[in-house]
């Protein structure tokens, strides 16, 4: 995001973050991904519940996958730098743990940042998708906030 903002003298209007700490609050691990027992583990750490898929064609769709999120997820390393400048939303799941807040998300912006609880846990899309779809719809349909540079070149 501050690639782009550095590169184009602008960034997106809006970044959606869904389950997601911010990423100042972020813990580096090193935690072992070679073997499916680590990877439910790992998973289960986070709040994410899941299950080893038992159909092959399943476990080849959804298990390389989840192992290469997780793996990037829990080896990323912050790097502090100059804030945002766009509105951020946390989308969440309210039986998750830990949850995300968008206090830790403001500190990442110059512009306002909040949360949005759905029901449900980690994977509350699927338990409801017709109301983050219509939540998704409104945000991106509000009129876009001017930027720092954008208000400082009128």
């Amino acid at each position: 995001m501050r690639i782009l903002e550095h590169r184009h003298q602008r960034g997106p209007d809006h970044l959606f973050v869904s389950s997601c700490v911010a990423p100042h609050q972020h813990s580096y691990t090193d935690h072992p991904l070679d073997t499916d027992e680590h990877v439910l583990n790992a998973a289960h750490d986070l709040g994410i519940a899941t299950a080893l898929p038992t159909n092959p064609d399943a476990y080849a769709l959804s298990w390389p996958p989840l192992r290469d999120d997780l793996r990037l997820f829990l080896r990323y390393r912050y790097t502090p730098g100059a804030r945002l400048h766009c509105q951020i939303t946390v989308l969440e799941g309210q039986d998750e743990a830990p949850r995300a807040d968008s206090q830790g998300w403001a500190a990442q912006t110059t512009a306002a940042a909040h949360t949005i609880t759905f029901r449900g846990g980690h994977h509350y899309l699927f338990d409801d998708p017709g109301t983050v779809i219509a939540v998704l719809t409104k945000k991106c349909s509000l009129p876009v906030q001017p930027t720092i540079s954008e208000g400082l070149s009128n």
